[in-house]
């Protein structure tokens, strides 16, 4: 009887399509909604607004300082979510921050991200404050987190 059971998972295990990781990942096309240099945020942070109000107070404080605030991107919450990266002050001018990838996992949503260093770092006038904010649609997993890299540039 053992053998009988052994022989017949060993047949399934061979017949049956195994999930691998790569298979659960899958890349997801987003939206660069507000890129610059210039932002009320002034700590480094990494965000995630899953609502208008959560938002509007975010853009607010983005804005916070600008001479002419720009309009809040619209976004239509009910099928996307915005994440930002935020760097916060930089200590020379010629930092920069770019969101390269958003993949979608089986347990997460990843979204990965490069902190762009000048290799010849210039004396500022004005202290600078990268960030990047990008929407995406909505995906099956809640929880979304962040991965960032350096590039000289």
């Amino acid at each position: 009887m053992k053998s009988f059971i052994y022989i017949t998972v060993f047949a399934l295990s061979t017949i049956l399509p195994t999930a691998t990781i790569a298979d659960q990942e899958r890349e997801l096309a987003f939206e660069t909604i507000a890129r610059g240099n210039l932002s009320g945020v002034t700590h480094q942070m990494d965000v995630v607004i899953r609502d208008a109000q959560e938002f509007e107070m975010l853009w607010m404080h983005h804005s916070k300082g600008s001479m002419v605030a720009a309009p809040m991107p619209k976004v239509d919450f009910e099928r996307e979510v915005v994440v930002g990266v935020f760097l916060g002050y930089t200590p020379s001018c010629g930092y920069g921050v770019k969101i390269n990838e958003v993949e979608e996992r089986a347990t997460s949503t990843q979204v990965k991200s490069q902190i762009l260093v000048s290799s010849s770092p210039i004396l500022c006038l004005i202290a600078e404050q990268p960030y990047e904010l990008i929407k995406f649609p909505r995906s099956q997993t809640w929880a979304i987190t962040f991965r960032q890299g350096v590039a000289v540039r």
